[in-house]
């Protein structure tokens, strides 16, 4: 209060107050061109670029990764969504956008590799440009991308070559058609994978799809999503120790990985957790880092187990457990079936309960509903399946999706009663509160 009275007074605030009003009514009634222009703005800055095409998504408006014949310098808005701007690409830089642009509208659309690298200018669109505008799918609708990498160098040279015939005024014994190389195919066809760290590499973030979800029940073993934490923690705070002390699980991608040594010499780590939705920083101490060193490599697939406390009115994340989803996992698993209860009639269930029963196991099966009124957990009570059997029941039931999760109700022991508690733990959520005086 004292500061409002001097540094931030009536003219401020009434200043802000409009600035707020209007951009609160531009993203009620043009929430497209809303998005297009705070992606454009932020386009030098991955994270935030990346944080509003989350929110893009959640507002229902799907942003397109960056083609050659449709993209704009800037994020452009087209009716209900947004299309990715050659200036978020990286390493494309002002001039060679400018390059491709003025070309594109004076000679049509670029028919495929050959004819763009023959049309632009080898001075502004640079090999490095060519390669980071194919890898960020910007030549998708016009070829595959490890076949365009593959071909890459010499579509250039033979870009280079026309235009050298063209500006001494030479004439090839052959049109420019008939000379074209012919692509090699390279043998092995890419992993969904690869093409998205290609993404994050050009672009700073994932744009067509997130990693996330080529790991089959990855995305269940979270207790919430990151971008829910907050609203989780609210809601969990008291539910083992009456503290503010609890744990969770989160899953997703290991990144931005710090290692440093301790004032003790010992080592701790930071990193990020990030599972599309939002990436989230956590600590690890040295106590548990031995433990967890080998798992900490760079976009690996995890859950990390925390323990969340409330510090300074944000959330301490401090690590407990890293688990590798990509590596052998020795930690009861559950098998999850899901569907929609509108969507199958009451056959196709007893057709479901036959096939469990065919095909029953040791890994215990929990069925998630989704109805009218939200989505359900329902625990089958000594049920348990086949966990190897689940893609068959998938194919026979293509109403259903399964996935074998971990079972958070072990991975999620609670730490050891401690000594003390808070006095403002609710009573009413745990009856009367112990204390040592």
């Amino acid at each position: 209060e004292k500061f409002a009275n001097y540094g931030f007074n009536k003219s401020h605030s009434a200043a802000y107050g409009a600035l707020s009003y209007q951009t609160a009514y531009i993203k009620a009634h043009y929430p497209v061109e809303f998005i297009a222009a705070l992606l454009t703005v932020e386009r030098g800055n991955s994270d935030k670029v990346s944080e509003y095409v989350n929110d893009a998504t959640q507002l229902g408006i799907p942003v397109l990764p960056p083609d050659i014949n449709e993209s704009r310098d800037t994020f452009t808005p087209l009716t209900d969504l947004v299309r990715f701007g050659l200036f978020g690409i990286k390493n494309v830089g002002d001039m060679a956008v400018e390059s491709i642009l003025q070309e594109r509208q004076a000679g049509g659309k670029y028919k495929d590799l050959h004819d763009f690298c023959e049309r632009v200018s080898g001075s502004a669109v640079n090999k490095r440009a060519v390669e980071n505008l194919i890898k960020s799918g910007a030549f998708d609708a016009l070829g595959k991308r490890h076949v365009l990498l593959e071909n890459m160098e010499t579509a250039i040279k033979w870009g280079n070559a026309q235009k050298e015939q063209k500006e001494v005024g030479q004439m090839g014994l052959f049109g420019a058609d008939e000379t074209r190389p012919v692509f090699k195919i390279p043998e092995k066809e890419p992993h969904q994978l690869d093409l998205l760290r290609m993404e994050k590499e050009s672009l700073g973030l994932y744009i067509s799809d997130h990693p996330m979800n080529s790991y089959a029940g990855l995305a269940e073993a979270a207790s919430c999503r990151v971008a829910d934490l907050d609203d989780w923690y609210e809601e969990h705070q008291f539910d083992y120790l009456g503290v503010g002390r609890v744990k969770v699980a989160l899953s997703g991608l290991l990144q931005n990985i710090v290692k440093k040594p301790t004032k003790k010499g010992d080592m701790m780590a930071f990193f990020e957790i990030n599972d599309g939705s939002k990436g989230v920083e956590v600590i690890a101490f040295s106590r548990i880092y031995e433990e967890i060193a080998l798992s900490l490599e760079e976009d690996a697939p995890a859950v990390v187990v925390l323990e969340l406390s409330e510090e300074d009115e944000s959330l301490r994340l401090v690590v407990d457990k890293v688990i590798r989803w990509d590596k052998e996992r020795t930690l009861p698993e559950i098998a999850m079936i899901e569907f929609d209860i509108t969507q199958v009639s009451d056959y196709q269930l007893l057709e479901l309960r036959s096939l469990v029963d065919e095909f029953s196991g040791i890994t215990p099966l929990q069925i998630r509903v989704q109805s009218p009124d939200g989505l359900h957990l329902i625990e089958t009570e000594g049920i348990r399946v086949n966990k190897e059997r689940l893609e068959e029941i998938e194919a026979t039931c293509p109403w259903l999706k399964s996935a074998v999760t971990l079972d958070k109700s072990k991975l999620l022991v609670p730490s050891e009663k401690p000594k003390f508690y808070q006095r403002n733990a609710p009573e009413q959520q745990h009856g009367s509160i112990d204390t040592p005086f």
